[in-house]
């Protein structure tokens, strides 16, 4: 399975640099430094922006690139709405998407979707393994603790009393992806 992985991510970080030469970008343009971020990514780019804010603490949101400037960039979440204040149906279907301002902490705070989870994936899982777990329209991390049905369910917990507190829960394999970590070009491994 260690051997598969391997594989998934040289075959992702030859794709991710092929598709990089075609646009003109060096091959490691957006898995450098923070500040190095900002240049790799223009407008329109679809990223992950993990959360450091208590309530959201570790989870990942989708959301799209809308300028960049002075070492921070403005985002717009795809599926975070600006208030949280709904009192029917309606006010949330009207309700804008959230945009903020962020200044990365690390080559890991907004990075590049990942890639798709490889099919094998669900099948090696074991307990221990950190995964993520799809939820409130974001990515939250967690472990598997049990497997129940081998590649089909499996029961996941936050073990971080900081992130997602107590969470228990069986999940599905289509509601659980790798805990995929953006490395930098010291690791010389995108993902």
């Amino acid at each position: 399975a260690a051997e598969k992985w391997q594989l998934a991510m040289e075959k992702w970080k030859l794709v991710k640099m092929e598709a990089q030469a075609r646009d003109g970008m060096s091959p490691y343009g957006d898995v450098l430094a923070p500040a190095s971020v900002m240049h790799a990514l223009s407008s329109t780019d679809l990223v992950e922006v993990r959360q450091v804010e208590e309530h959201v603490l570790g989870a990942r949101y989708k959301a799209r690139v809308m300028e960049t400037a002075n070492g921070s960039l403005r985002v717009e979440y795809l599926l975070l709405l600006q208030s949280s204040d709904f009192h029917s149906d309606a006010d949330f279907l009207s309700g804008k998407r959230l945009t903020e301002w962020l200044c990365p902490h690390d080559s890991d705070h907004v990075r590049p979707e990942p890639p798709e989870t490889p099919d094998w994936f669900y099948s090696c899982l074991q307990p221990g393994d950190l995964v993520e777990l799809q939820f409130a329209d974001g990515w939250w991390p967690v472990t598997v603790s049990v497997v129940l049905d081998a590649a089909v369910s499996f029961e996941v917990r936050s073990d971080k009393p900081d992130i997602f507190p107590g969470l228990s829960c069986t999940a599905t394999a289509s509601s659980l992806r790798p805990a995929w970590q953006w490395l930098g070009p010291d690791g010389e491994i995108c993902w």
